[in-house]
């Protein structure tokens, strides 16, 4: 995810601030107002609305104001188009541990997410991601075939497919499209975290491991200090995480006996790290999705 529109939102912002701030300001009087202001006047005043067509993620869901901006100074941190970037191998080439968690979705507040399902059925341009490289002829094209993906109702009458969008938009998809990129240069290890314990500490009606939550089997923290608390099944699936993680930060590999099979190209492998390791290939919806992408989003994107 990254800033499309920087200037305008900089502008907004100080507008806050300075009412004397227009669209033709120059960046120095921008930047002289909210320099002068203090950091917590700026986190008081930063949560924007975001015109429709500046959007970044799906809808009204994900998209945020803050994010990474592409970089024209020689010495800046994100230069080029990063998506293009992992296309041609423009990226440190060392391997790589990367994956997600089930179902990311639930780790949020469901409640929020169940409110933008009307919105989200209003329109189905709404289920293409707005940093989308794309034609706006072929928005709804593509926004039709996505949501037939997930479901045949609306998001009202199937908020689970709407949890599986959420995770799959936010999370899942640009994931995968990096591994695909990155894994033509360099060793790719892909998981996704599937156990559903206590020690996770996310426990919703709907099924699945929510943002994170693996991050309570692999450090200690106040909620699991005391770990002999938890299942014995927890305590295996956290043996087990704890021994992949640190073989792979010793020997760039996280099983020795060469069971984990890298990811190559399209071909998806990622070891599902349930009650058992299972190798498993091409994650939910992601080879789908792929396919609208390619029919009607431009070759050239910044992200996915």
């Amino acid at each position: 995810m990254f800033m499309k529109h920087p200037r305008y939102f900089a502008v907004q912002l100080a507008k806050s601030f300075d009412d004397k701030i227009t669209e033709k300001s120059s960046s120095a009087d921008i930047l002289d107002v909210v320099i002068n202001v203090s950091a917590n006047d700026i986190k008081n005043n930063s949560d924007l609305p975001i015109p429709d067509d500046m959007r970044n993620c799906v809808g009204s869901i994900g998209s945020t104001v803050w994010n990474p901006v592409v970089e024209t100074q020689e010495d800046g941190f994100v230069k080029g188009l990063m998506h293009e970037n992992f296309k041609y191998g423009n990226f440190s080439k060392v391997p790589v541990l990367i994956g997600f968690n089930s179902e990311e979705e639930v780790a949020y507040n469901l409640v929020d997410t169940k409110s933008k399902a009307g919105y989200m059925d209003s329109n189905n341009k709404y289920m293409v991601n707005g940093n989308l490289n794309i034609k706006e002829e072929n928005i709804l094209l593509a926004g039709n075939k996505l949501k037939k993906i997930y479901t045949d109702k609306t998001f009202e009458e199937d908020f689970l497919s709407l949890v599986k969008f959420a995770t799959d938009a936010k999370y899942t998809i640009g994931i995968c499209r990096q591994i695909e990129l990155q894994s033509k240069f360099a060793d790719i290890y892909m998981y996704q975290f599937s156990y559903d314990g206590l020690l996770g500490r996310i426990n919703q009606s709907i099924p699945g491991v929510g943002h994170a939550e693996e991050l309570n089997y692999l450090f200690q923290s106040r909620v699991n200090s005391n770990i002999n608390e938890y299942p014995p099944e927890d305590l295996k699936v956290q043996k087990e995480l704890l021994t992949l993680w640190t073989n792979f930060i010793k020997y760039l590999d996280p099983m020795s006996t060469k069971k984990w099979t890298k990811t190559s190209g399209e071909n998806l492998i990622y070891m599902d790290i349930n009650k058992e390791l299972q190798l498993k290939s091409n994650p939910r919806y992601y080879q789908k999705i792929r396919e609208v992408y390619s029919e009607y989003a431009e070759e050239i994107q910044y992200t996915y």
